[in-house]
C-alpha cells in the first residue's frame, strides 16, 4: 500500500490583476421595459404598409385524380 505525505503545505499564488472596478449595476425593470418598448416601436416603424391596393384575383382549378 502506498502513503502519501500530507505534512507539506501546498503553495497558490495569483498573477492575475485584480480590478478595483465596480461591476456595472443591473438593469432596472424601468430601464429593460424602457428597451423593450423601444426595439416594438422600431419594429411597428418599420412595418409593411398593408393599406396599398391588392392584386388581382386569379381563380385556379387543381385536377386531382381519383381512382
Amino acid at each position: 500500500m502506498k502513503t502519501v505525505d500530507l505534512t507539506n503545505q501546498m503553495e497558490l499564488c495569483f498573477h492575475t490583476h485584480i480590478s478595483t472596478q465596480t461591476p456595472a449595476p443591473k438593469p432596472t425593470h424601468r430601464t429593460r421595459a424602457t428597451w423593450w418598448f423601444n426595439q416594438m416601436r422600431s419594429v411597428v416603424d418599420k412595418a409593411f404598409d398593408w393599406s396599398s391596393k391588392p392584386g388581382r384575383s386569379e381563380q385556379t382549378y387543381l385536377n386531382l385524380m381519383r381512382n
